[in-house]
């Protein structure tokens, strides 16, 4: 009888360290869309690519250019690519096909296309897969390219940073031929709002465009000027050649932060208008230091009695003006809230209450 016991003991034990030692023998699991996936022991697919990086060298701008990568399984697993992705909107990729078997290969297609950008360009492609090595960021394709134009509109960018509402604006853009024997003709000259939520301004309101020819056909410049004071916030604005080129069109921008003497945030105040009646919110705007440096806030007077208003300077010398027991119904629509301060050009502000409907 005891040698029976002892036998179904040493029976147990083994079995209990068996058990884990098996466990072990398993490849780490591939997570797939978020759902892990389990291979059995000594087995895994691997992704690779015998050129993951192709340069075209240098290349026109107009041009649209088409590589495809070769992508091979040299595990000994069925490889599943779950999604391919690029760095930027002007490329597109995509996969042949989803399932590489072991020892198989698929192709990864990419088109980029090249309008509106110059010089030294680099995009990424990311493959993602069941490949235990690359479940997290991806198996990293690259393109590369320099990018040249016969004419050419410089800057492409004119960036102003941080701007006084009333600065005056006066930049210069040049469109100009970049090769001998290459000329053109300027059929007109444009810019436009390209503000998200400013479509509806028109850029005559802000500046004006003075036009030169420098060489006929061949070299032109744009003087961009301010027609005024600057809308607060962010300004961006598209300048527009067309001419009978190939490209027909040039674009450049001008972009920056229009201050005031102070910055205000939020400008409206939104509120979501309740189905149960009777509830109220709390909101905080904020001042601080634009074009003036220093200075207080004295008054902020709500637009009906039963809101609370609370002024919080801070150690930064700016202010958070705190409101509670605001309606969110429509006695709050088309009201201001009127805050006081001793700044110069700020000295009373009306920040208005926009009430919108909820679905929840």
């Amino acid at each position: 009888m005891i040698r029976m016991r002892m036998r179904v003991f040493v029976w147990v034990c083994a079995l209990a360290v068996s058990i884990p030692l098996a466990a072990c023998q398993k490849v780490q699991p591939a997570s797939k869309d978020g759902v892990t996936e389990e291979f059995p022991p000594g087995k895994a697919p691997k992704i690779s690519c015998a050129e993951p990086s192709f340069n075209f060298g240098e290349r026109e701008e107009a041009e649209t250019l088409d590589h495809q990568f070769v992508i091979q399984n040299t595990g000994n697993f069925p490889l599943t690519i779950s999604k391919v992705t690029s760095s930027c909107g002007c490329t597109a990729v995509k996969a042949e096909k989803s399932h590489v078997q072991p020892g198989e290969s698929t192709i990864i297609s990419a088109s980029w296309k090249l309008e509106a950008r110059l010089g030294k360009q680099t995009k990424t492609i990311l493959v993602f897969s069941n490949a235990p090595e690359h479940k997290k960021q991806g198996y990293q394709l690259t393109i590369a390219a320099e990018v040249v134009s016969d004419i050419v509109l410089e800057p492409l960018v004119h960036r102003l940073g941080k701007i006084a509402w009333d600065s005056y604006i006066d930049k210069t853009f040049e469109l100009k031929t970049q090769k001998e024997g290459v000329s053109f003709n300027l059929l007109g000259v444009a810019v436009e709002v390209i503000n998200p939520g400013r479509a509806k301004r028109n850029a005559e309101e802000l500046v004006s465009v003075e036009q030169e020819e420098v060489v006929p056909n061949k070299h032109y410049r744009f003087r961009v000027v301010s027609s005024g004071e600057l809308p607060l916030g962010t300004l961006s604005l598209r300048l527009t050649a067309k001419t009978d080129s190939k490209k027909e069109k040039y674009y450049a921008t001008l972009t920056g932060t229009v201050i005031g003497p102070l910055i205000i945030t939020p400008s409206r105040i939104a509120v979501v208008k309740r189905q149960s009646p009777g509830k109220e919110s709390k909101y905080r705007i904020s001042l601080s230091p634009g074009i003036v440096h220093k200075f207080k806030v004295l008054e902020a007077i709500p637009p009906l009695e039963e809101i609370k208003v609370d002024i919080v300077e801070t150690e930064d010398s700016n202010y958070f003006i705190l409101l509670a027991n605001v309606p969110t119904d429509e006695r709050i629509q088309g009201r201001e809230l009127i805050i006081k301060t001793n700044a110069f050009r700020a000295e009373e502000i009306r920040i208005p209450f926009d009430c919108t409907s909820s679905s929840q």
